[in-house]
């Protein structure tokens, strides 16, 4: 078993949800009853060691996204590195894709874009609920017109996140003007693109769509508005997969979405705009098996796409990515098994350390 040094916890911050089995005390909040994206993550699936001489990796204990401040704590680690010539391990869970340059490092992150990652970068799926924990899946049958389901943030509460909004556009078209480079259109956040899409569904006379737009992100109890009912919300969103073929998921804040794993989950397949995105394990998973995906760059022929790769396929291979899209979330992208197979493939590295992933296709 992979043995893991990691030094003493800070208390003003929260520990790493892959430290869970050996705490007592969770400091994770779930925003919707029977929520826990680390339901089945109980097991201890390394050890911990107390003499980094004797660990294969060292371990950042906190986010990244918490600890950059504290030089002197991640000056420690970086020391140990040099010291025992180990590698080690920061978790970045949060929306930014800044560059992370600390020597000796593995960076788990679940925000980046293609262009930007680095060798040392290792994409991670959000903390997604299993909504179909302890569920039978009923998978859909294939029609000559295909469903588009969409249910979440799309529209303004105010004037002023609406300018926000616009600045935000206008800051990365001049970006793009200025130097002259591409890159910066994708950087535009979730919401244009999730507009452009849900604008293109509307008007669509090839696909049909069930939309739900809502003026504030969803996903949070703190920043559900207008007295909303979090169940009823949730209720809305849940449904809205089942009773969909397929399921808008563009960027949020970050470069991914969580509607995109929480889709696989329900064994449905997601349709996700690409804005030069990054997913966890590309080199074991094969996405065009569980999911459409599109480049943000043909968003206005986006129901012709789909309507073509639909027609494409006939009903056992509808079912067939269905179901392929249940199996790899619940092998590889649930957080308990993204968790286990990372800790496989670090075992691996340790043997054949020129390679990214046990098992790479």
């Amino acid at each position: 078993m992979l043995k893991i040094y990691t030094d003493h916890l800070l208390k003003k911050y929260s520990c790493l949800p892959i430290l869970y089995p050996f705490l007592e005390t969770k400091h994770f909040s779930f925003p919707f009853k029977d929520s826990n994206p680390f339901f089945f993550y109980t097991e201890k699936i390394f050890q911990i060691t107390e003499h980094p001489d004797k660990a294969d990796y060292l371990l950042l204990p906190h986010n990244y996204k918490d600890l950059k401040h504290e030089k002197a704590y991640i000056n420690f680690y970086i020391q140990l590195t040099f010291k025992y010539n180990k590698k080690l391990l920061i978790f970045l869970y949060g929306d930014s894709d800044e560059d992370v340059n600390i020597p000796n490092s593995i960076i788990f992150r679940v925000a980046q874009y293609k262009h930007k990652t680095k060798y040392n970068e290792w994409i991670m799926p959000l903390y997604a609920d299993d909504l179909s924990r302890f569920k039978t899946i009923n998978y859909r049958i294939k029609k000559a017109r295909p469903t588009v389901g969409f249910c979440g943030y799309a529209d303004f509460d105010n004037t002023t996140n609406y300018i926000k909004y616009i600045l935000n556009i206008f800051l990365q078209d001049l970006k793009k003007q200025i130097f002259l480079n591409r890159k910066y259109e994708p950087q535009k956040r979730g919401l244009f693109f999730r507009r452009k899409a849900i604008e293109v569904l509307k008007k669509s006379k090839i696909v049909d769509s069930k939309i739900i737009t809502r003026k504030f992100y969803s996903g949070s109890n703190k920043t559900i508005k207008n007295n909303s009912s979090i169940e009823t919300i949730r209720s809305e969103y849940i449904d809205i997969i089942h009773n969909s073929d397929y399921i808008l998921t563009t960027k949020g804040d970050s470069n991914i979405s969580t509607t995109f794993f929480e889709t696989m989950s329900l064994g449905r397949i997601p349709i996700l705009i690409s804005t030069d995105c990054v997913l966890p394990f590309e080199k074991i998973i094969n996405y065009h098996d569980c999911s459409i995906i599109i480049d943000y760059r043909n968003l206005k022929y986006f129901d012709e796409i789909l309507l073509k790769l639909h027609n494409d396929i006939d009903n056992d291979k509808f079912i067939w990515m269905q179901k392929k899209a249940r199996e790899y979330f619940e092998k590889f992208l649930r957080i308990d098994a993204f968790y286990k197979n990372t800790i496989e493939n670090l075992e691996h590295n340790l043997h054949y350390p020129h390679s990214s992933f046990k098992n790479e296709g």
